[in-house]
């Protein structure tokens, strides 16, 4: 007596389309990676995830908002596990300021990130739409954390030199600064960073308070 097999269930229209969306970006990180944004094709990408051209158009306006969306994946995925692993960091400024050393070195060790993000910025310049959408981007990325200095700033009881909202311009300022400087001098320490923020939180108030 043979063993019925299971019924395999059927992937929605939705679900097939979302597979095919995560298998694109899959692929697309690979070789945006590999050979950098001018040298990956819309025909290779689908190939190599056996779709047609077709199917990336169906789930991507072109290149650039794929490139995009693979860039948006990365880096919100590395900011979100910033934040939890940085509120649980410890009690003090210098414990979670080693957290935030430890998450720099992590996110800035990887140069093809780096030099595919540079790369896509200066490619896409002159784009308008593009260009607006990676500001949005930084907005989010700015706002999220200034968001999460706001709440270091009342749990740990320090008044910084700047409010948070000029604290997170600058810190996500000179994380972008450091990175492209690393990419000349990979020597330039990461605890530079930890450093510029322990300043600004620990320099005298010019009011004196």
């Amino acid at each position: 007596m043979s063993e019925t097999q299971p019924v395999r269930k059927r992937l929605t229209r939705q679900e097939s389309q979302a597979r095919t969306r995560a298998l694109l970006l899959e692929v697309a990180t690979q070789e945006f990676l590999a050979h950098g944004y001018t040298g990956t094709s819309l025909e290779k990408i689908a190939e190599l995830a056996g779709f047609s051209k077709g199917a990336v158009y169906g789930n991507f306006a072109g290149k650039e908002e794929l490139a995009l969306a693979v860039l948006e994946n990365h880096f919100f995925s590395l900011l979100q596990t910033f934040v939890g692993e940085f509120a649980a960091g410890g009690d003090t400024i210098e414990d979670r300021l080693a957290v935030l050393e430890r998450w720099l070195e992590t996110l800035l060790a990887d140069d093809d990130w780096q030099v595919f993000a540079v790369e896509f910025a200066v490619h896409t310049r002159r784009n308008p739409k593009i260009q607006e959408q990676l500001a949005q981007r930084e907005r989010m990325v700015r706002a999220a954390v200034t968001t999460l200095l706001s709440q270091q700033i009342q749990q740990l009881g320090v008044k910084p030199l700047l409010p948070p909202e000029h604290l997170g311009i600058v810190l996500v300022s000179v994380v972008g600064g450091i990175a492209v400087q690393r990419l000349i001098d990979p020597t330039i320490p990461t605890s530079l960073i930890s450093d510029a923020v322990k300043a600004l939180f620990r320099a005298p108030n010019p009011e004196g308070g």
